[in-house]
């Protein structure tokens, strides 16, 4: 199983460039441990907070010059961005980069929907529509005429591979599958999934990918991962992050309806990989045994002392290493 880093950019206490300066940092140490990939998450929020910033190709562009690793957004939130502002801001950053760009998209919440001024109906089709028109304009077509998106003309640069970046597509349900069977490059799974959900979503991945006469690619998910012997010291970062993901309704009971803080913390162990080192590498064994390819470390929850995150960096390391 291939590991990235996933990087929560939001803070309540501290500026961007400051938490920009101590990523930069965590990127150097997780080079240097093996790590494959740094991802960022997007969010629009309205007030502070320790979790995703606007724009996840903007941050990404901040530090692709102070490392080699390959740059993953995840997600990027296709209901917040107009078609051909996406198509030529990816194609740019893949030119930049040299072509280590990975995009994960994913459609959000109807809130997010409502904030940006877009009809809830018919959503996942708008999605499905996006992702090809992002095709034929990194193909060097002239434009992409769909029923629900349409744009003129072609775009330049072109990414630095032809058709452009591997897109990697989220979602929890079976119309997720299909659109990243048919238009994308591999699976996404967000932090919120539980590991039942994720291997129920692999399974029809993987059905998706034969129905429509391809290989399956990639199965990536987001993990908040902590390695450390002291559980009460990191607990109440993990618990505010769990509590972020319980206020939006995005965890799950197995009823199919969003949990309350109690019940998101009596599913801890299907959505945080925690401990000493032998814990996550038992985590990470049942990951790999449901199917999970690329597990992007998610180690910075809820502004934790940046000393603790380097720690598990350095132990997941050593563990790959021995």
């Amino acid at each position: 199983m291939e590991l990235g880093l996933a990087i929560d950019l939001g803070s309540d206490r501290d500026s961007v460039a400051t938490r920009l300066t101590d990523a930069r940092r965590l990127l150097a140490l997780a080079e240097e441990h093996g790590f494959k990939s740094v991802w960022f998450g997007e969010g629009y929020p309205s007030r502070p907070g320790s979790f995703h910033l606007p724009s996840s190709l903007l941050m990404l562009a901040s530090v692709a010059s102070a490392t080699s690793l390959t740059l993953g957004s995840g997600v990027t939130l296709l209901p917040a961005w107009s078609l051909l502002r996406l198509a030529y801001d990816a194609a740019l950053l893949d030119q930049a980069s040299e072509g280590r760009l990975v995009l994960g998209v994913g459609l959000g919440t109807p809130a997010l929907w409502h904030r940006f001024g877009l009809p809830t109906a018919r959503m996942a089709d708008r999605a499905d529509e996006m992702l090809q028109a992002l095709r034929a304009l990194w193909r060097g077509e002239d434009g992409f005429q769909g029923e629900l998106v349409s744009v003129d003309g072609r775009i330049f640069p072109l990414p630095s591979k032809a058709g452009g970046p591997p897109v990697w597509v989220g979602g929890r349900v079976r119309r997720s599958a299909r659109r990243a069977a048919r238009f994308g490059d591999g699976w996404y799974a967000a932090t919120s999934y539980r590991l039942s959900e994720i291997a129920r979503m692999v399974a029809a991945y993987r059905l998706a990918c034969s129905e429509a006469g391809r290989e399956p690619g990639p199965i990536a998910v987001n993990r908040i991962m902590v390695v450390s012997g002291e559980r009460k010291a990191v607990m109440p970062y993990i618990e505010a992050l769990l509590a972020r993901y319980v206020r939006i309704g995005s965890i799950l009971g197995d009823d199919g309806h969003p949990v309350d803080q109690a019940g998101a913390l009596a599913l801890e162990d299907e959505l945080v990989l925690a401990g000493d080192l032998d814990q996550v590498r038992e985590g990470l064994e049942r990951y790999a045994r449901a199917g999970v390819t690329h597990l992007q470390a998610r180690p910075w929850p809820s502004d934790m002392p940046i000393e603790m995150v380097e720690r598990t960096i350095q132990s997941l390391g050593g563990a790959r290493s021995e």
